[in-house]
């Protein structure tokens, strides 16, 4: 998959990534709302892969930011307490 094959999977992994970028490009502006749509699409759409887990993992931690917002200063990290 180094290059660019056309194929249907590439392209929708792709798709994918943009939307990725799209929420974490969100979380810079601590839109968190918008932050949290972006993610919860992105589960729904990988409902049935591994990746779901990771989507989840983040919308529970934009839910978190949005409970308790971080100071205008936060720098985008979120803290990992569990493995």
């Amino acid at each position: 998959m180094r290059e660019d094959d056309g194929s249907d999977l590439l392209s929708e992994l792709k798709a994918e990534i943009e939307e990725v970028q799209a929420a974490l490009g969100s979380s810079e502006k601590q839109a968190f709302a918008e932050v949290l749509a972006g993610f919860e699409t992105l589960a729904r759409k990988t409902v049935e892969s591994k990746r779901a887990e990771g989507y989840q993992f983040l919308i529970e931690e934009v839910r978190a930011l949005i409970d308790v917002p971080p100071p205008p200063s936060w720098d985008g990290v979120i803290a990992l307490t569990e493995k």
